[in-house]
């Protein structure tokens, strides 16, 4: 399945200010979805294990609750909840130039 996500311009829309379920997609165990970015974003896992791919990569990406991962706009990710628990996370706009994704400087 492929869905395509729309981020509007930052910050027209405050992130947060979604219903729960848009706030946080969810994928069941071993479920697999195709993400097209028309924006930068930081894909932050809420619960579950996800396993991150994407385009012109070449690592695979495994990441536990309160970690995440930076997308370039233009990207093309595979997302898949791995282990046996589902997967919930939430888009966040990006982590601006100079912080790591923990808040502290490069």
């Amino acid at each position: 399945m492929s869905t395509t996500l729309t981020l509007l311009p930052w910050p027209a829309r405050p992130w947060g200010a979604e219903t729960p379920a848009a706030a946080h997609p969810w994928l069941d165990p071993g479920e697999l979805r195709r993400w097209q970015l028309r924006r930068p974003a930081r894909l932050q896992v809420v619960s579950g294990l996800a396993w991150v791919t994407r385009s012109g990569g070449t690592e695979d990406h495994f990441l536990r609750p309160g970690e995440s991962l930076e997308l370039d706009r233009g990207a093309d990710v595979l997302i898949q909840a791995d282990g046996a628990d589902p997967l919930r996370w939430r888009w966040a706009p990006p982590t601006p130039a100079g912080f790591l994704s923990n808040g502290g400087a490069r």
